[in-house]
């Protein structure tokens, strides 16, 4: 399993990791969420001392939902509306780099599936600001931090286009910035086989084993094998 590799991360010594839990729609709407996500944050700043975490340092990993929220971590580290009150507001959420597997980048063109009201409280075309501001390819900007995004070939739930699209948007900017360091990797695979079951492949396998350096590589220590 290619979870296998995050406490890889950690008996390495060189990395701490931590599970974020965050609000879901049965309990609070949007932006809650996100408010959770950056309270975590916040919160590992605040007590890096006592765990020994290196504040500049923080690279945050989601899977569909997950990386909908990784994302927006990563485009939102300085945008107040979506900071919330949740505790440590002396600290930046800023994080170092990305990794977003499957996540819906544009909420405005995300298909619904129905599942939009419950997060939102009302249908994107009732919503379509709530719809913006939730989406992660809305702020990305020239101090965006590194991004790996891998999303499968014929995922039925979250299309191949978000990925693309996002990609396309960090390459124009880092393009206009006149920076050539390989800030973004894109990734595809298929996660989703023709049959619709959700299987984690041998290809899937190599194409995580092949890209365990992102972090290593955006958080400056070396992963033990």
């Amino acid at each position: 399993d290619a979870l296998r590799h995050g406490p890889q991360f950690v008996a390495s010594g060189n990395y701490i990791g931590a599970s974020i839990g965050y609000r879901l729609t049965g309990v609070a709407k949007w932006p809650a969420q996100i408010h959770d996500c950056k309270a975590a944050i916040r919160w590992l700043k605040a007590n890096a001392k006592k765990y020994n975490i290196d504040p500049e340092r923080i690279g945050v990993w989601g899977f569909s939902a997950g990386g909908q929220l990784a994302s927006l971590l990563g485009t939102t580290g300085d945008v107040k509306e979506l900071e919330g009150d949740c505790g440590s507001p002396e600290q930046s959420t800023r994080v170092a780099c990305v990794v977003d597997f499957c996540g819906p980048s544009d909420m405005r063109t995300q298909p619904d599936q129905g599942r939009f009201k419950y997060l939102f409280g009302k249908t994107v075309e009732e919503a379509p600001e709530v719809a913006k501001a939730a989406s992660p390819i809305v702020y990305v900007k020239k101090n965006t931090p590194p991004f790996l995004i891998v999303n499968g070939a014929k995922d039925t739930m979250v299309p191949l286009i978000q990925a693309e699209r996002l990609y396309v948007a960090m390459k124009a900017r880092f393009d206009i910035a006149g920076n050539t360091r390989a800030w973004n990797k894109y990734s595809v695979t298929n996660l989703f086989p023709a049959d619709g079951q959700l299987r984690l492949t041998l290809t899937f396998q190599q194409n995580w084993a092949g890209r365990t350096d992102f972090f290593v590589d955006n958080l400056s220590a070396e992963l033990v094998p």
